[in-house]
């Protein structure tokens, strides 16, 4: 058998493998200069004690790989980047791969463009408990030869995990809190024009992201320019503005779940009904009942919630959206999805006003006093080239921006005027960029109100909730069983090795556990920062028998069980409650 088949089969066995489309041109080229044997990188120290999710980039060099895995523990996970088809191809018809049978090795073989979507999809995954053990090894063809490129997939990969982690920050509270919201909301489906039929709709024409930094103070005037001559989208903190400059925007958007968001920019508001609401339903249900113009509410795209959320409704994958982890990450989520080009950003500073100290534009309802200047404030590259000072957070919110614009090949126009500087943009003055781009008549209102609603069918809509509820059900039953079984056990400290070996076995149950939970994308969710924590905490437990080790051990199986145990009958119960509402999504 040839190298070539038997690495077809030993792909063919680990359904973890992504390999993208190769192009039927490839040319090995100078593939041989790099295909010596390379032993690992003597920097990289691989440790048996533990886990760890470990970003290897290259496949060529499989020796490397090879000796990397055999130096770290057996129950890491190991994520192999390959953007070079070339190398790909090469090892492919010459290399033993035999290794990638291992289903806690993953590889990817596509374009860097793809990586961030996979790392997303990855972090869906029981992965998501390995994200802060994470490390990376580059083997030699990419530590040796592509610098350049090397720190481009870093930076992807390392904004992704990023992202993920600040995704996860919630708490459980927070996370059902959440999900209450969702099944509260889903009844307004009904009213809602159908996001994915929204895909491209507007494909080719300008689109002005209004965002709510002090700069937008200075070109504000310029809007009412670009009115039925481009889209206008605006958060919610900016709406008010805008009506009272004269400016009505198409669309606005909210993405916070917190009563102060409908309090503050909707309850008692007069917002024309020309203006179209976007909104995930995690928002608050005043907003969506009171709203008097259309709504379309969109699925947050790689969030395991709404994974779960769409196994019942069954909505088109057109219907999600990457909305980041900001109501500016939402809208312009929102002006890639509409197709529109370019997206022109006007007010997104990131940045304290640098004279007065401001962070947001005036006429909102934040206060722009000097005191609002952070003591931990940062420094980073200003949209003229000067320093500017930040905040961490917003640094993170930036690169988020030009992730998605790389990524997505997007051609997008900071027209900000201050604030902090933002990658793979063009900056151009807002009046001139009205003047080049907004030049032909725009009726958004027609067009969208020529969008079909949402059309689900009920009966089945209604059969997949019951379904998903009675799983939850018999998995409660499975719990309580297992944590009846912990509760039992008994442990002291002069148990013999033999003993507290025993005591382990017993504790082995949790381990069926663990996997139905990876399964239940509704309890991944919802737990999966506690499960992290509770992964740390386990996984600095010495690996070493005595009754230490095993107490410890079992204390946190206990907290894991009891928590999994509380968050389900949780769930149960917001669910049966808002199970009589599905019958008024039609």
């Amino acid at each position: 058998m040839s190298f070539f088949e038997g690495n077809i089969k030993h792909l063919s066995t680990n359904d973890s493998h992504h390999i993208g489309e190769l192009d039927i041109d490839i040319h090995e080229g100078n593939v041989n200069n790099y295909n010596a044997v390379h032993k690992m990188d003597s920097m990289f120290k691989g440790t048996k004690q533990k886990r760890e999710l470990i970003f290897i980039f290259g496949v060529l060099s499989i020796e490397e790989v090879k000796e990397l895995i055999e130096s770290s523990n057996p129950n890491s996970i190991f994520i192999i980047l390959e953007t070079n088809q070339e190398m790909f191809y090469h090892a492919l018809h010459n290399k033993d791969l035999s290794i990638l049978e291992n289903r806690n090795i993953a590889l990817f073989v596509d374009k860097t463009d793809y990586v961030a979507k996979y790392i997303e999809e990855l972090l869906m995954t029981k992965a998501v408990f390995l994200i802060k053990n994470v490390r990376f090894y580059l083997t030699y063809y990419y530590r040796e030869l592509q610098l350049v490129h090397t720190k481009e997939l870093l930076k992807i990969v390392s904004s992704t995990i990023k992202y993920t982690l600040f995704s996860l920050g919630n708490s459980i509270e927070d996370s059902l809190e959440g999900l209450e919201n969702n099944m509260l909301n889903l009844k307004y489906l009904r009213k809602s024009r159908d996001f994915s039929k929204l895909k491209n709709v507007f494909k080719g024409y300008p689109c002005i992201v209004v965002s709510a930094g002090p700069s937008l103070d200075k070109n504000i005037g310029y809007l009412k320019q670009a009115q039925g001559k481009a889209v206008i989208l605006a958060v919610d903190t900016i709406i008010d503005k805008l009506l009272n400059h004269g400016i009505v925007p198409d669309f606005c958007f909210s993405i916070e779940r917190i009563k102060l968001v409908y309090e503050y920019f909707y309850q008692d508001k007069i917002i024309p009904d020309s203006v179209t609401l976007i909104a995930p339903p995690v928002i608050r249900p005043e907003i969506f009942e009171e709203f008097k113009g259309n709504i379309s509410i969109p699925m947050r795209d790689n969030v395991i919630e709404y994974s779960w959320l769409n196994d019942i409704l069954e909505l088109d994958e057109e219907a999600f959206v990457s909305m980041g982890a900001s109501v500016a990450h939402l809208t312009f989520g929102f002006a890639t999805h509409i197709g529109s080009s370019p997206i022109i950003l006007v007010g997104q500073d990131l940045a304290y006003n640098q004279e007065t100290g401001s962070t947001h534009s005036t006429g909102t309802i934040y206060k722009n006093d000097e005191s609002k200047i952070a003591e931990d404030y940062v420094e980073t590259e200003g949209y003229y080239g000067k320093s500017v000072k930040t905040q961490r957070l917003w640094i993170d919110f930036k690169q988020w921006f030009e992730l998605e614009i790389m990524s997505k090949g997007l051609e997008v126009i900071n027209a900000t005027e201050g604030g902090v500087k933002i990658e793979f943009t063009k900056q151009m003055r807002l009046k001139d960029v009205i003047d080049k781009y907004c030049t032909l008549e725009l009726n958004v209102q027609k067009i969208i109100n020529n969008i079909n609603n949402y059309q689900l069918d009920e009966a089945r809509v209604l059969n997949n909730f019951y379904n998903k509820l009675e799983e939850l059900k018999e998995l409660q039953a499975v719990v309580r069983e297992v944590e009846n079984q912990l509760n039992h056990i008994k442990i002291d400290n002069h148990m013999s090795k033999k003993e507290l070996l025993k005591v382990l076995e017993k504790m082995g149950v949790v381990n069926q556990l663990i996997d139905k939970v990876y399964n239940k994308k509704i309890l991944l969710h919802n737990l999966q920062s506690f499960i992290i924590n509770i992964f740390q905490r386990f996984y600095s437990i010495p690996e070493k028998l005595s009754f230490d080790t095993v107490h410890t051990n079992l204390e946190i199986q206990r907290e894991f069980v009891l928590t999994l145990n509380v968050v389900i009958k949780r769930i149960i119960k917001i669910m049966e409650e808002k199970y009589s509402l599905m019958r008024e999504i039609r």
